[in-house]
């Protein structure tokens, strides 16, 4: 029996092994390098939402969110006026991350799976026309809801359990809105949001 070898034939099928095994040997050595996952799927009950966050380097991020927005202020007086008023609106949120201590928490043995450590960035949102507004009682409102567009710095931290998914993400800072009125607003403790949550699916 004759076999024969041939350089030219076999350098398909070399070619075609390393693609396949290339990227599991990358994640092999990225398991005990801290990064962030390629992509992290969430859902908030705070604020009922669903999100995602895609990496963009071993640092970077954005995190994006849909969420089901709720507010209600009670109003109470001694000469007789009170009531209530409330208002339901769907919104979208957006944050550039910059995560600073994947590197620390991974010498200090602590978990950074799951994108979790402190970050800084910039964040935005906007709030849509609500689907219901509701007023009760005996009130006048001077600032009922509108639609708005914010932006702002934001500082924040996430923590994610590996074993259960348990998600827990803050993020605060300074923000400017832009109301449907054309009026500016401007809050020192405006911008960023809470979640509170799991992550969706497996980490990457």
């Amino acid at each position: 029996m004759i076999i024969s070898f041939s350089p030219i034939k076999i350098i398909p099928a070399l070619a075609f092994a390393a693609f396949c095994l290339f990227p599991r040997c990358i994640s092999a050595q990225d398991e005990a390098t801290p990064r962030l996952e390629r992509v992290l799927g969430k859902i908030s009950f705070v604020s009922p939402a669903v999100g995602l966050e895609f990496a963009l380097s071993k640092n970077l991020s954005i995190a994006t969110q849909a969420a089901l927005g709720f507010a209600f202020t009670a109003y109470s007086s001694t000469g007789g006026g009170s009531g209530s008023y409330s208002v339901l609106y769907p919104a979208v949120y957006a944050e550039f991350r910059n995560y600073y201590s994947l590197e620390r928490r991974a010498e200090m043995g602590k978990n950074w799976r799951g994108n979790s450590g402190t970050f800084f960035g910039l964040g935005t949102s906007y709030r849509f026309n609500a689907l219901s507004e509701r007023t009760s009682g005996n009130i006048f409102v001077t600032q009922p809801y509108q639609p708005a567009f914010s932006i702002g710095p934001v500082w924040g931290i996430q923590l994610t359990e590996i074993k259960s998914h348990f998600n827990f993400s803050f993020s605060v800072g300074p923000t400017l809105t832009l109301l449907g009125d054309d009026s500016a607003e401007f809050n020192f403790w405006g911008g960023g949001h809470l979640n509170l949550g799991f992550v969706i699916g497996n980490f990457k």
